[in-house]
């Protein structure tokens, strides 16, 4: 082995844990971020639920027991909280991943990348329709 290929195996290695070092804190960043959002979203959830019950007449409160009550807010607000944050997680986390694997693909190879593109846009168009499609035969049975 000569001195100028564990040099470049070197090189190679050093990038790789940097890369994985940043996606790391990045990560990290990233799930903070979307627990300290999806608290929030929640805590907004609870007091506009809570505030709905306080306006209620005293008749509701006749009607239903308060552990009902209690649990309802408890537990669907949560449901509605992690729903709510999953689909935005993962939203931004697709749209990020797909911005940069196309940024990676102009810097390399500009031409194959508007070629990916060109494939891309009609799939982008059909794909609802697939939807619908798939939707109205599950319908069915």
């Amino acid at each position: 082995m000569r001195v100028g290929d564990t040099d470049e195996l070197n090189k190679q290695i050093a990038t790789w844990a940097i890369v994985l070092t940043a996606g790391s804190i990045f990560g990290a960043l990233r799930d903070y971020l979307y627990a300290i959002s999806s608290e929030k979203i929640g805590l907004a959830v609870r007091e506009m639920f809570f505030a709905s019950i306080i306006k209620k007449d005293t008749s509701f409160f006749d009607d239903r027991k308060i552990g009902d009550i209690l649990s309802r807010l408890t537990s669907d607000t949560q449901i509605v909280q992690m729903g709510l944050t999953t689909n935005v997680a993962m939203f931004l986390k697709s749209l990020f991943v797909m911005v940069a694997v196309y940024v990676i693909l102009f810097i390399y190879n500009w031409s194959t990348t508007l070629v990916a593109i060109a494939f891309l846009i009609p799939m982008f168009c059909v794909m609802p329709l697939w939807a619908r499609l798939t939707q109205f035969t599950q319908k069915q049975y």
